[in-house]
């Protein structure tokens, strides 16, 4: 194991590397100040401890290839469907959905427990709509509910979790299909495994900024809500 990494959570402390020099990448992935979509084949070039230092700056936990959205296309196809936890927006863009996000990092105590760890906040994309997960599930029952790295809400009987993160039954209840992508060092304790999703390894282009990308997977749940068609 490397040094400086946050082995509950498989990411990097991107303090350790913070002498990276990520310019090539920046290179390949900025262009006009914008995330430009790179083939997987380019992307996967980079050694991990680059890719992960990448996401950290730009707050991102999953680094979108041309590959991982043709995917995704086909995987949700043409009906209703909303990302949460949108974050920067580019995922739910460039799928053609809508994007929304608690924007909880705007947050006050949330933004001073970040600059504590000199962490950077995510900059929300100027399209993403400030909603909380729950209220897009509840008020919009959209057949697919899409999204990157979600951290559930605590619960009394686990130790992981998060104070702002979406009560992960509540969009069951209001979808048909719920779709994250994750990994299963990060996300194999939600309290949302016990319904047995389908979990596909080696998604096509799917990267993510995990030290420990042998176990990034897609879950796949089956939704609540009737009359599916999915």
């Amino acid at each position: 194991m490397i040094s400086g990494i946050d082995t509950k959570y498989g990411q990097y402390n991107a303090k350790i590397y913070s002498n990276l020099d990520l310019s090539e990448l920046e290179e390949l992935l900025i262009v006009n100040g914008q995330y430009k979509l790179p083939s997987y084949n380019d992307l996967i070039l980079f050694d991990t401890p680059y890719l992960a230092c990448f996401g950290h700056k730009y707050g991102m936990y999953t680094l979108p290839t041309l590959e991982l959205i043709k995917e995704l296309k086909t995987l949700i196809g043409n009906i209703n469907a909303i990302e949460i936890g949108s974050g920067v927006g580019i995922l739910g863009k460039e799928l053609g959905i809508r994007c929304t996000d608690s924007f909880c990092q705007e947050i006050p105590a949330v933004k001073a427990h970040y600059a504590l760890h000199k962490q950077p906040t995510i900059k929300y994309g100027p399209h993403v709509q400030k909603r909380d997960a729950e209220w897009v599930a509840r008020k919009w029952r959209p057949d697919i509910v899409f999204g990157s790295w979600i951290t559930h809400k605590y619960v009394d009987e686990k130790i992981s979790g998060n104070a702002y993160g979406p009560d992960e039954e509540i969009i069951l209840d209001n979808c048909c299909t719920y779709i994250l992508l994750g990994n299963e060092r990060t996300h194999g304790m939600k309290p949302i495994m016990k319904h047995n999703p389908k979990i596909i390894k080696d998604f096509p282009g799917y990267i993510s900024r995990s030290n420990y990308p042998e176990d990034d997977s897609v879950y796949i749940w089956g939704g609540r809500k009737g009359n599916c068609s999915t």
